[in-house]
C-alpha cells in the first residue's frame, strides 16, 4: 500500500465521519425539537387555610395575575408546555409567604397523567404549606 493510499483511505474514512456527524446533529436537533413541542396542561391552587389568601402565579413568559382568593376558592389556568416550562406561585397571608413551582415537566411527569397539576395551600402555625392533591 504506498503513500497516496494510506492518504485516500483517510479521507474516505473522515468524509464518512462526517456525514455520520451531520446525520447524528440532525437526529439530535429533530429530538429536541420534539421534547420542546407544546402540549396542553392546566394548575389549580386552592385556599384551604381557613382565612383569606393572596395568590400572584406567573411563568417566565406568562403573568397569570394576583388574586384574593377566599377559603375554598381556586385560581386555574390552562397553557401549552414544554420541556422548558416553568410556573411558580407565590402567596401571602398575615405578613407571612411562600414561594413555590407548580408547574414544570418533571411535576408533571412524575405526579400527574392527565396533565392538571392540582395544589392545596394549608396554614400550620405560622406557615403555609403546600401539597399536591
Amino acid at each position: 500500500m504506498t503513500n497516496n493510499d494510506v492518504q485516500a483511505a483517510a479521507k474516505e474514512i473522515h468524509r464518512k465521519l462526517i456525514i455520520r456527524a451531520e446525520r447524528a446533529e440532525k437526529l439530535c436537533i429533530f429530538a429536541i425539537i420534539l421534547l420542546s413541542t407544546a402540549q396542553a396542561a392546566s394548575v389549580s391552587v386552592t385556599n384551604k387555610t381557613g382565612k383569606l389568601l393572596k395568590l400572584h402565579c406567573a411563568s417566565g413568559s406568562d403573568n397569570i395575575g394576583t388574586k384574593i382568593l377566599k377559603n375554598g376558592e381556586s385560581m386555574s389556568w390552562s397553557f401549552g408546555y414544554n420541556i422548558f416550562t416553568l410556573f411558580y406561585c407565590d402567596a401571602s397571608q398575615d405578613g407571612i409567604k411562600k414561594h413555590w413551582d407548580v408547574f414544570d415537566y418533571e411535576l408533571v411527569n412524575n405526579y400527574s397523567k392527565k396533565r392538571k397539576l392540582s395544589w392545596v395551600v394549608t396554614r400550620f402555625g405560622k406557615k403555609l404549606i403546600t401539597k399536591i392533591v
